[in-house]
């Protein structure tokens, strides 16, 4: 008899944590939906929707963001990108998509403030379009994490080219914010914004404001510096890359998380820049200045 009830003890032991693991599980699922929808709900009632000469918005809290393809049937979090979808409420669209198998950057669930974002590997992964078109005063916004480790070169977040090149991401040899433009010699324009060094593994908000000969940049809606030097050629940007340098997926790589991405194509005012980045930072969990 003891034997019979020790394993009907033990049959009850397993069964009551069969059901708290279960429930567990369960209210992980639950919260990690909350999450989602209320992400949904704040990019739907965000000022982004409304807001004017908006060329751009890529987000990625959303599967429907995305074309995917299941690489492991057994892991549902392994999906790589085939195209990011342009979610912007305008009737052109600037989809992003992956020139080749090997480019394809990897859609993470419960990456950052337990909503997904895009892995980009820092080796070759890139996502292209070649039809934006953009003035030469445009605003930008980025939220991201850079995996990368201090010095590991220059690592863009997204870059333009054409007519003029357009650059946004980090600078070689350290961890500072980066954005620029010019006619190919990379000298027209530069300007590295200090203040930012502790960069590692930390979700940011990038945000840049291009009005002339002045480009302003802020992290997490504080101001990083302003570069006032005359350039010699103003980008007319007609196409964009998210990840890598459009010429070559290795060429500079992104390493780290992309979450959302959002072009303007005009010098926005303070009270719009300080909306958007009040949105980012609600949605994505970050504190804005």
């Amino acid at each position: 008899m003891k034997k019979a009830f020790s394993l009907i003890e033990l049959s009850i032991v397993v069964l009551v944590i069969g059901i708290l693991t279960a429930g567990v599980i369960q209210g992980s699922i639950l919260v990690s939906n909350m999450r989602i929808q209320t992400a949904k709900s704040l990019t739907r009632s965000s000022p982004v929707n409304s807001i004017k000469d908006l060329s751009l918005w890529l987000e990625a809290a959303s599967v429907d963001s995305f074309d995917l393809t299941l690489d492991d049937a057994s892991n549902p979090s392994s999906n790589s990108v085939n195209k990011w979808y342009d979610i912007s409420p305008y009737m052109v669209k600037n989809h992003a998509t992956a020139p080749e198998t090997n480019n394809k950057p990897t859609l993470t669930n419960n990456a950052v403030n337990g909503l997904p974002a895009l892995l980009f590997d820092g080796t070759d992964d890139i996502l292209n379009n070649a039809d934006l078109f953009t003035g030469s005063d445009i605003s930008m916004f980025a939220v991201a994490t850079n995996n990368a480790i201090t010095g590991g070169g220059y690592r863009r977040i997204i870059s333009g080219y054409d007519d003029g090149y357009y650059y946004f991401g980090l600078s070689n040899g350290s961890d500072q914010f980066t954005t620029f433009y010019g006619d190919g010699s990379w000298v027209d324009l530069n300007a590295t914004f200090s203040g930012s060094a502790t960069m590692y593994n930390i979700p940011k908000i990038y945000s840049s404001v291009l009005n002339g000969s002045e480009n302003a940049g802020y992290i997490n809606g504080t101001s990083v510096g302003i570069s006032t030097q005359s350039p010699g050629k103003k980008p007319y940007l007609t196409g964009y890359s998210v990840g890598s340098f459009s010429s070559s997926a290795t060429a500079q790589p992104w390493s780290g998380y992309i979450m959302e991405i959002i072009l303007i194509n005009r010098a926005i005012t303070t009270e719009e820049r300080k909306s958007i980045e009040s949105y980012l930072g609600q949605k994505w969990g970050i504190k804005v200045s």
